[in-house]
């Protein structure tokens, strides 16, 4: 087993105790983009330079050891371990990989283990005691959801699998030809697992066992015929009219490009019950362009804020060299409301061309946008009083169909 070395201080302080000001880690995924002959986890140092610029460098790169297609990614901050998820996308299974991160002044991220799964991971959560982590993943192309135990040297074990059927295809048989699981989602008491399914239009939830990580069915949320669930959130509050304290769940449907809110409600049996309150596009009051599909949705850190990623609506152009503009897809920020409804505010530009993932750093003063099809990273500047997404801060070309981006 190689171990990757890292010679700079910056990344292993940054990575495992705390970056100090003006220093940032991130750890990004992407496929292969034809050119190559697996995907590359990649983690990047951004390093402040002015009070509107960053500078990105590499300070790891493994192109061997997450697959060809690398999806997703879960960082374990606690216990030093990254979990890639390989989609699997020219091969007959996928693959759940795992790196341990060492701490010390001369860090380490070197592979763990990996094991051949279900095709198609595309999302997975952590769950289950502190003591005792369980990881749930979903798998797009698939069908199913897969459950493994972790270890703290960073090895998995396989745990579940749950395959699903659909008697016919969606209203949009292109799209909805099969169950489609999108995303796993660990609910705000730790107690539910959702998953998104863009195919079958619901989001199915899960209790779970906490010895032993088995999950258990319960009654799922139904959404709109046709809708396609892809991502969601939870966002809970307490005010005068909810003084025990509410919960709403934000879903994000691609194929309408709209974000639904609902009530949720813990029943006595443990069940949880989910009551539609309003529906917004991602657009806001504007037309939704034709081909538009919207992606992610985050809530923001001071829970204040709600923004999704638009792909493939080229609402902005962004400046490449002298006179040539680039399309640009779009951000949408939305505001918490103090009954838990959500407000558009406005559209701001992406940067790049199908903004598939986006992260907030802790402060809420930054978003790290990965684009799958202008394979860039750009850390956009954000206003955490006003929600208000700006400039760039730094730009990252050429690094693959990125996929996944977390904040060190």
């Amino acid at each position: 087993m190689i171990a990757f070395v890292l010679l700079l201080v910056a990344f292993a302080t940054c990575c495992c105790a705390g970056a100090p000001h003006g220093l940032e880690t991130l750890l990004v995924s992407s496929y292969n983009d034809g050119n190559e002959t697996s995907g590359f986890v990649r983690a990047l140092r951004a390093a402040k330079i002015s009070h509107d610029s960053w500078d990105l460098t590499t300070v790891f790169s493994d192109p061997t050891s997450c697959g060809r297609s690398p999806s997703w990614l879960t960082l374990d901050e606690k216990r030093g371990i990254l979990y890639c998820l390989d989609e699997g996308l020219d091969t007959p299974n996928g693959s759940i990989n795992t790196f341990k991160i060492t701490r010390g002044r001369h860090g380490k991220i070197e592979p763990a283990d990996n094991k051949e799964t279900v095709s198609g991971p595309v999302s997975a959560v952590l769950y289950g005691p502190k003591h005792k982590q369980f990881l749930v993943a979903a798998h797009y192309t698939g069908s199913a959801v897969t459950t493994w135990e972790t270890k703290k040297d960073g090895g998995i074990e396989y745990g579940e699998v749950f395959d699903f059927e659909m008697d016919a295809p969606g209203p949009d048989p292109d799209r909805q030809d099969a169950p489609h699981p999108h995303q796993a989602i660990l609910d705000p008491t730790g107690k539910f697992i959702l998953i998104p399914d863009l195919g079958a239009d619901l989001v199915r939830v899960y209790s779970f066992d906490g010895k032993t990580g088995d999950l258990t069915a319960q009654s799922p949320l139904v959404a709109k015929p046709g809708s396609g669930p892809r991502h969601g959130a939870f966002f809970t509050w307490k005010s005068k009219q909810c003084k025990k304290g509410c919960t709403n769940f934000y879903l994000v449907s691609e194929l309408e490009n709209t974000v639904t809110t609902y009530s949720v409600a813990y029943g006595k049996g443990g069940n949880l019950t989910f009551t539609e309150t309003a529906v917004i596009s991602t657009f806001g009051d504007g037309p939704t362009p034709d081909g538009a599909a919207a992606a992610e949705i985050l809530v923001s850190p001071d829970h204040r804020f709600v923004t999704v990623s638009n792909r493939n609506d080229t609402s902005f152009a962004i400046p490449e060299g002298a006179n040539v503009q680039l399309k640009s897809d779009s951000l949408a920020t939305f505001s918490i409301k103090s009954d838990g409804s959500l407000k558009f505010e406005n559209l701001a530009s992406a940067a790049g061309s199908f903004p598939r993932a986006i992260s907030f750093n802790k402060k809420g003063n930054m978003v790290a946008v990965a684009h799958q099809y202008s394979k860039s990273l750009v850390l956009l500047d954000r206003n955490p009083v006003t929600g208000f997404i700006g400039g760039e801060l730094a730009r990252m070309n050429d690094l693959g169909n990125l996929t996944s981006v977390v904040w060190g």
